[in-house]
């Protein structure tokens, strides 16, 4: 009785029978929000763009969308248009960088675009953000300019896509910026990222790259999913999220989100024909 006792003790009025605790609501918040979207022209199949994760400090704003069905031999580039951000506080901003890739979860295979921008933000705790996102082919401006969002064609472009949110500002104590380093030659690191150990380079991925794609053949899924958790600890970074992209149906997937100083690193883990893929991408 004594023994039974202790444990009901344990589990509700201690720490052991609390959720483990995450930082991630304070770092980066995930949304997987499907935006609204008007058609301009009807494809046999409808791209969905869906707002994946948001991360804001004061000086810099970064997010990451999701694009399905966008359809073979199209190069997200050229269609997927830079977003078109108002906010409602006066908020100087501009647009600095974005890259874009190929990932998997349980709803297939989509286009992950991740957009970051530098901002000043200072003495607000949120921002509250209305985006338009332009599928069409874009206009070629130069500089990362938000002014390529219209297309150069109107009657091509096929929709506009409309998402409102809101992303907390978090205060960070000023540091050196750690910078991504050039890729090493050491087996078992690509750009200071560690590789899980058997790990062969994909024949998609180029050397000048800034996303990593190699497989592992008799691993499993989540042995390299605590590998990275691990690693990256070990290696200073903080675990911002993770979003379990298995469906009951579906390859196991998994998608973890890393942070030191003012990087954040998205590493997406998946199966596909019996074999492990991890793609990283240094956002």
């Amino acid at each position: 009785m004594i023994l039974i006792a202790s444990l009901i003790y344990a589990v509700y009025f201690t720490e052991l029978g609390k959720p483990e605790s995450s930082e991630s609501d304070q770092q980066i918040t995930i949304y997987d929000q499907t935006a609204a979207p008007t058609l301009f022209v009807k494809w046999q199949t409808v791209p969905t763009v869906k707002l994946v994760w948001a991360y804001a400090s004061q000086n810099l704003l970064k997010f990451s969308l999701k694009i399905y069905d966008l359809g073979p031999n199209i190069d997200p580039a050229d269609w997927i248009c830079n977003p078109y951000i108002t906010m409602d506080k006066p908020v100087p901003r501009r647009l600095s960088s974005y890259q874009m890739g190929t990932v998997y979860d349980k709803s297939g295979e989509s286009i992950q675009a991740t957009y970051e921008y530098e901002i000043n933000a200072s003495g607000y705790d949120s921002l509250a953000i209305d985006m338009d996102i332009t599928i069409g082919p874009c206009a070629d401006y130069l500089n990362f300019q938000e002014s390529n969002v219209t297309a150069s064609v109107l009657p091509e472009l096929v929709g506009n896509y409309h998402l409102r949110f809101q992303v907390p500002v978090k205060i960070i104590t000023p540091s050196s910026s750690t910078s991504l380093a050039p890729t090493s030659t050491e087996t078992g690191v690509w750009r200071d990222m560690p590789i899980f150990p058997g790990g062969i380079e994909s024949n998609d991925t180029t050397a000048d790259q800034p996303v990593y794609h190699y497989i592992i053949e008799n691993a499993d899924i989540d042995a390299v999913q605590r590998f990275y958790k691990s690693q990256m600890k070990s290696d200073g970074w903080q675990l911002l999220g993770v979003e379990d992209s298995s469906g009951a149906t579906r390859r196991k997937a998994y998608t973890l989100w890393f942070a030191k100083d003012q990087n954040v690193v998205t590493i997406d883990i998946f199966v596909k024909e019996n074999v492990t893929h991890v793609m990283i991408s240094p956002d």
